[in-house]
């Protein structure tokens, strides 16, 4: 590997002269002469140290590099290589140089490659390749090196090896990296976006085509402007401005354009893109479609908006009858007042409770159906008779704006397996949806007819008709077509709610139909037919009780209810005890025996709950039917009566057909008690 020193033969000194006549030199130039051979000798004497020192340090060099050296010769065996070669790989010299290079290479392919282009005399240039540890692990290096040729004749290879293992593994990982995250790009629900600086598109993942409907091939390459509505181009210049200062943009909510015209709401987050010297060479749009979520905030928004007018309406509702019922009594009470107009009187009081006794049930009844507590208590129903009671209850809001109604009905008896009561419902809230929503002396008409095995019910008018926005919210709890202060005839918004419920819960179904504002609706609801119920059918109804006295026990701190209560009871036959107050009320009772007790859930000092939970542990009223009475009708309230002892949990007020039935109920328990 080093230089050889260069070897120096020295002449000896003749004395005799030569063959041919030389003239001998002068005495002082001999000397001279010598003198100069000694300093050339000195001279080359020193080069020879400097070469050897050099040597030296070109061997330690090598010895001691850190880059991998070896020479291989012709036969592919290492006949030298410095630590730093062998070392990295974890063996000694011992067994690594004399080995040929087959042991440490682990893919022949490249060894083979080498080989073949080192013996043809070409150099090799950081040439790939993958090295076996003694430890079994592999180890990415480069290789550089030459052939030496001597007569024309390869004698070995002369190698640098620099290990690339750790950059390997990190470009691996990048790649890695780069796969995972095009990965997560493309699978992405959100619409990714790489934008250049004159504002083309350069890429487009597949959320990017489900936001917006164009595909890669139609968008890439073509201006963004292609998605943004025309007024809202100065966001695009807007956003640009931002990140070229460096401000961040995140969750800018606006709208966008789809290929087929329609608009999406997005939300936006914006990036910028930069080269190796942070150079702003693009931006990154990532767009989240917040479509749902906007419309699920209109619809909350409408839903309060409805919620709100309703609870004007319903204290409007609430106060008007409030304002007759006054004046009524007053009118009752005046000494001259004669019998006709003390008459009138009561009829008006009469017919201003029903009405807010209406709207009260119509709310918990709608409030029960979509908790599904509603029963349906189906008989044989004759459908004429439903008709003639549904119209009966619409009369006087018929009358009292003149309108025509006709009715058309099927010759023959029609007659399903219903709720004769829910039925009856049903068609009197689509006649006064009818009455209300048509001018003055308007048209309706009322249609029933058979189709198949469904019975068909049709309300039509020619009123103020349906907007389409409004159609698909019809039957929503608290709509309403028009607002409320503009309408006189009443009501809360929850009477077509309230007929979907019923309908649906007899298995049938009900659609709105109109051709728009004024052009007149119609309502059709088609419902089974039904099987006849059996007599013995749990929901065939009740026999009717026969006459019988019951002792009946009325608790109530409101004075008038309670006093009112007992005389409508006492009316119809039965002995009545009355108590204010929770602990009279346990006295009386323990004294009375009552077979029914109708007891009011707040009162002082001692709650109905209470009450029911102390009978509940006597022994003698072990049999009693106990009935809550309460102005709270939630699905809570009513487990918590059930849990305290109570049989049954009504609302107030109650209606006398409704106490009629408990007290049937009561009748049955005790015949049941006494068979």
């Amino acid at each position: 590997m080093g230089h050889k020193p260069q070897k120096i033969t020295y002449m000896a000194l003749s004395t005799h002269p030569p063959k041919e006549s030389v003239a001998p030199l002068p005495a002082p130039d001999l000397a001279r002469r010598v003198v100069e051979l000694e300093r050339e000798v000195a001279r080359l004497s020193a080069v020879e140290v400097r070469f050897r020192e050099r040597e030296r340090e070109l061997a330690d060099f090598v010895e001691n590099a850190v880059v991998g050296l070896h020479m291989v010769g012709p036969d592919g065996t290492i006949l030298w290589a410095n630590p730093a070669d062998h070392e990295s790989l974890g063996y000694s010299a011992e067994e690594y140089v004399g080995h040929n290079i087959s042991e440490f290479h682990a893919d022949s392919d490249t060894l083979c490659t080498i080989l073949d282009r080192l013996t043809a005399g070409k150099t090799l240039r950081e040439q790939p390749a993958v090295l076996k540890c003694k430890d079994g692990t592999l180890r990415h290096v480069v290789i550089s090196s030459n052939a030496h040729f001597e007569d024309g004749r390869f004698v070995n290879t002369r190698c640098f090896t620099r290990d690339v293992t750790q950059q390997r593994l990190l470009e691996a990982a990048l790649r890695e990296t780069r796969t995972n995250l095009a990965a997560i790009v493309e699978s992405s629900d959100d619409a990714i976006i790489g934008i250049d600086l004159q504002g083309r598109v350069n890429s487009w993942n597949s959320g990017a085509e489900r936001v917006y409907g164009y595909t890669r091939e139609e968008i890439i390459g073509r201006p963004i402007m292609l998605v943004i509505p025309e007024e809202l181009y100065f966001e695009e210049t807007e956003i640009f401005e931002k990140v070229r200062s460096g401000q961040a943009v995140r969750h800018y909510e606006t709208v966008r354009m789809r290929k087929d015209g329609t608009r999406v709401d997005v939300s936006l987050t914006v990036s910028a893109i930069r080269d190796d010297q942070g150079r702003l060479v693009g931006v990154s749009k990532v767009a989240r479609d917040i479509g749902e979520r906007k419309r699920a905030e209109r619809e909350a928004a409408e839903a309060a908006r409805r919620k709100d007018e309703f609870l004007a309406i319903l204290a409007h509702e609430l106060r008007n009858p409030l304002a007759p019922i006054r004046y009524a009594l007053d009118i009752a009470k005046q000494a001259n007042a004669s019998a006709d107009v003390r008459q009138r009187a009561e009829e008006v009081i009469t017919r201003q409770i029903d009405q807010m006794a209406r709207l009260l049930d119509d709310l918990l009844d709608v409030s029960r159906i979509a908790r599904g507590q509603v029963a349906l208590r189906r008989k044989w129903v004759d459908l004429t008779s439903v008709v003639g009671l549904a119209i009966d209850a619409a009369r006087p809001l018929l009358d009292a704006k003149g309108h025509n109604l006709s009715i058309e009905l099927p010759r023959e008896t029609l007659r399903l397996n219903a709720d004769p009561v829910r039925l009856t419902q049903i068609l009197t809230n689509l006649l006064t949806n009818a009455a209300k929503y048509t001018d003055r002396e308007g048209d309706i008409q009322l249609c029933a007819r058979r189709e198949g095995e469904e019975v068909v019910l049709s309300v039509r008018d020619n009123g103020m008709g349906i907007d389409p926005e409004m159609m698909p919210r019809m039957f929503t709890l608290f709509a309403q077509a028009s607002p409320a202060l503009q309408r006189s005839e009443g009501g809360l918004g929850v009477g077509l709610a309230l007929v979907k419920g019923f309908v649906e819960m007899h298995g049938g179904r009900i659609d709105a139909r109109s051709e728009g504002p004024g052009r007149g609706s119609e309502f059709v609801v088609r419902l089974p037919i039904g099987d006849k119920p059996r007599e013995d059918d749990p929901d065939a109804p009740a026999r009717a009780a026969g006459p019988r006295s019951l002792r009946v026990l009325v608790a109530d701190d409101n004075v008038d209810i309670a006093e009112t209560s007992a005389t409508l009871l006492q009316l119809w036959g039965h002995e009545v005890r009355v108590a204010h107050g929770g602990r009279e009320a346990l006295e009386i009772a323990e004294s009375f025996r009552p077979h029914i007790a109708l007891v009011d859930i707040g009162m002082p000092q001692m709650s109905g709950l209470d009450v029911a939970r102390a009978l509940r542990l006597a022994s003698w009223a072990t049999h009693m039917r106990l009935v809550a009475i309460t102005g709270w009708g939630q699905a809570e309230d009513r487990k918590v009566a059930l849990r305290a002892g109570f049989d049954d949990h009504v609302t107030k007020p109650v209606e006398p057909a409704r106490l009629q039935a408990l007290l049937e109920q009561a009748v049955e328990h005790v015949e049941a008690l006494q068979a």
